[in-house]
C-alpha cells in the first residue's frame, strides 16, 4: 500500500509532475516501456508503474478512503462497470477528451467504459476469438476445416476425429470451473450478464451457451486440460477455442509444431450466423484523485492512440483496439509459425462483435459461474444450475434477476 499511497496526489521533490499507474504482468511491462519513451520527450514528467492485480485488492482501500489512489488504474474491461458503480466519483469523465478519437477504436472496445452516456476509461487491448487447429490431425482424420460451419458440425467432426485418432483429444478447456467458453458462446449469441439493470443469466442466450458446453462434454470431444504437463503440451489436442493471445502461447509451448497450426473463424450456432466474438481485454481509467489528470490522459493517448505506443503493446502480446494501427507494416507482417499475417486475420474478427453488458455484478459472478460450469460439465440440469448461479449472484449483489 505504500506504493499506492505515494500516488498522483502530489508532485515529487524534483518538481516533476508525477503519475502513478497500477497494472500487472506483461501489461504493466508494456506501460513501463512506453513510460520511458514518454518521459524522454517530456522531461518534466515522472511515471511510476506499481504492481496490482486483476481483483484490484491493492487499490480498493484507496478508492474507499478517497486517498492515495494511483493516477491511472488498469482493470479488466468486463469488471470496469462494476468498479465504476462501486466507487462512484472516483474516476474522471473523459467524454470530451476522447470524442475526436472515439471512432478510431473498435466499437466493442468501448463496451462498459460508459455510464449514463459519459465515458470514464480508455479501451486498451481486446480479445478477438477464433478456432486454432492442427492441420495434420484434421487431414489424417479426413476433416476439412472449411466444412465446419456450425457448432453441431464441430462436435460431429470431433467425434469422427477421435475415432480415427484415439490418442488425440479434439479440444480442451482450462479446468472444470473454466468459464471462458461460456462467455464466448454468450457473446456470440448476443447475450449479456445484465440487462435492464437485472441479472440476465437465465436468458435464452445464456441457457443456450450452457447447453453447448454440456453437449460438448457429453459428446466426449472436450476435456479439462490444465497444469504444466497436459495433453496440449504433449501434442495431443487437435483444436482450441481461444482469443488472439493464445497464438503466442502455442508458439512458446509447442515450438516444434510450427507449420502444423492454422486458424479459422469460429463455427456459428446456425449456418450463416455470427462468428465474431471478443473475450477479454482491459481498460485504463484516470482517477479523480490525480493532481495531474491532463498529463495522465496525455500519456494514455500516447500509449493507446499512437502507432509508437501500440508498437510496444504488440511486442507484449496486447492486441490493439486502435484501428489506425492495423494499417502499419509492423501489424501486417507475416507470422512464420502460422504461415499467414495473423494480426490481419484477427483484425477482421473485431467488426460487428455483439455488444455485451457486464454491468455491476462481475466481481461477484466469477466464482458461482465457475461452479455452475463445473456442474453443467458433469451433466447437471442446465436450467436448474443456471438458476442457482443467478440466485447466488443476486444474494451477493442485491441485484434482481430477469425471469423468462
Amino acid at each position: 500500500m505504500a506504493g499506492c499511497g505515494k500516488g498522483g496526489n502530489s508532485d515529487n521533490s524534483s518538481g516533476k509532475k508525477e503519475i502513478v499507474i497500477s497494472s500487472w504482468d506483461t501489461a504493466g511491462d508494456a506501460l513501463k516501456e512506453n513510460a520511458k519513451a514518454y518521459m524522454k520527450e517530456n522531461k518534466d514528467v515522472k511515471i511510476t508503474i506499481i504492481p496490482s492485480d486483476a481483483g484490484l485488492q491493492k487499490v480498493i482501500p484507496n478508492l474507499i478512503s478517497g486517498k492515495g489512489a494511483p493516477d491511472i488504474i488498469h482493470t479488466q474491461a468486463r469488471d470496469f462497470s462494476g468498479v465504476l458503480a462501486k466507487f462512484q466519483g472516483q474516476f474522471l469523465d473523459i467524454t470530451d477528451d476522447v470524442k475526436d478519437i472515439k471512432a478510431d477504436f473498435v466499437s466493442a472496445a468501448w463496451n462498459n467504459t460508459e455510464s449514463d452516456g459519459k465515458i470514464y476509461a480508455m479501451p486498451w487491448d481486446i480479445g478477438p476469438t477464433a478456432l486454432y487447429y492442427r492441420t495434420d490431425y484434421f487431414e489424417q482424420a479426413g476433416i476439412k476445416a472449411e466444412d465446419i460451419k456450425t457448432w453441431d458440425q464441430f462436435i460431429q467432426a470431433g467425434i469422427e476425429l477421435q475415432k480415427k485418432l484415439p490418442n488425440v483429444k479434439f479440444t480442451r478447456d482450462s479446468g472444470p470451473t473454466d468459464y471462458d467458453h461460456y462467455q464466448i458462446f454468450l457473446n456470440q449469441l448476443g447475450g449479456s450478464f445484465m440487462k435492464d439493470n437485472k441479472i440476465d443469466l437465465l436468458s435464452p442466450e445464456s441457457i443456450k451457451a450452457f447447453e453447448l458446453i454440456q453437449k460438448m462434454y457429453s459428446s466426449d470431444i472436450i476435456e479439462s486440460d490444465s497444469g504444466d504437463v497436459n495433453r496440449f503440451t504433449k501434442g495431443e489436442v487437435a483444436c482450441v477455442i481461444n482469443p488472439v493471445w493464445f497464438a503466442g502461447h502455442i508458439e512458446s509451448k509447442v515450438p516444434d509444431e510450427a507449420g502444423k497450426w492454422k486458424v479459422m473463424e469460429l463455427p456459428a450456432f446456425e449456418e450463416g450466423g455470427n462468428t465474431h466474438v471478443n473475450l477479454g481485454g482491459g481498460v485504463l481509467a484516470v482517477t479523480t484523485q490525480s493532481k495531474n489528470p491532463a498529463v495522465a490522459l496525455d500519456f494514455l493517448k500516447y500509449c493507446l492512440a499512437t502507432n509508437e505506443g501500440e508498437n510496444v503493446m504488440m511486442t507484449k502480446g496486447l492486441f490493439p483496439s486502435y484501428i489506425p494501427y492495423y494499417d502499419t507494416e509492423e501489424f501486417k507482417q507475416e507470422n512464420n509459425y502460422f504461415g499467414l499475417p495473423l494480426n490481419t486475420f484477427f483484425s477482421r474478427l473485431t467488426t460487428d462483435v455483439p455488444k455485451i453488458e457486464y454491468g455491476t455484478i462481475m466481481l461477484d459472478t466469477y466464482t458461482p459461474l465457475g461452479d455452475a460450469c463445473a456442474e453443467i460439465k458433469k451433466g447437471k440440469n442446465v436450467e436448474d444450475t443456471a438458476e442457482k448461479c443467478a440466485k447466488t449472484v443476486s444474494e451477493a449483489t442485491g441485484v434482481k434477476i430477469n425471469t423468462y
